[in-house]
């Protein structure tokens, strides 16, 4: 596990739990203030303008275009919501 850089959770309590949770948050929080929000936004725009996002994996392209428009069918697409 010291590969991976995972370890086990040696302090089981309430306390203790409550204090991994609110460190948790708290690095949540700076990632969020330390994104660049504006540069995002013309990404965010493109896909409002597709109206449709796929998030296809670490392969883009590997569904065939006739399935994603089948997926598009039945689920709907982001225009729907």
């Amino acid at each position: 596990m010291k590969e991976l850089g995972i370890s086990a959770v040696q302090d089981t309590s309430l306390q203790g739990y409550r204090e991994r949770v609110r460190q948790r948050m708290k690095e949540r929080r700076q990632a969020f203030l330390e994104r660049d929000i504006l540069g995002e936004g013309p990404e965010a725009k493109r896909i409002e303008q597709e109206g449709y996002w796929e998030w296809l994996g670490d392969y883009p392209g590997s569904r065939a275009p006739s399935e994603r428009q089948e997926l598009a069918a039945a689920y709907g697409t982001l225009a729907d919501l």
